[in-house]
């Protein structure tokens, strides 16, 4: 004969998350929509840890870092689709 058992379980599912937000922080990378999904977590996890004043001296470098970093990829992006368009209308107006 079998037997089933049942587990459950209700406490802070947040707690851990809120604990650890320094390792929910992301490097930016790939296209334009990549980069800002991976960017815009950065800043509310920043501005979070500086209300909450768990801000520390080395989260605030890696967090600065990254977006620094997202920024100028961000910069990239439009420079290289500007690029892109001034080509585009280069080649079908015959500029």
């Amino acid at each position: 004969m079998f037997s089933v058992s049942q587990f459950s379980s209700a406490g802070d599912i947040l707690g851990r998350a809120l604990q650890n937000l320094d390792g929910l922080l992301k490097m930016p990378y790939g296209c334009g929509e990549q980069n800002m999904a991976l960017l815009a977590p950065n800043i509310y996890i920043l501005q979070y840890l500086q209300n909450t004043q768990q801000l520390t001296p080395a989260i605030k470098e890696k967090a600065t870092n990254f977006l620094t970093s997202g920024k100028s990829l961000m910069v990239y992006i439009a420079d290289s689709r500007k690029h892109l368009g001034l080509y585009y209308l280069q080649n079908k107006f015959h500029l």
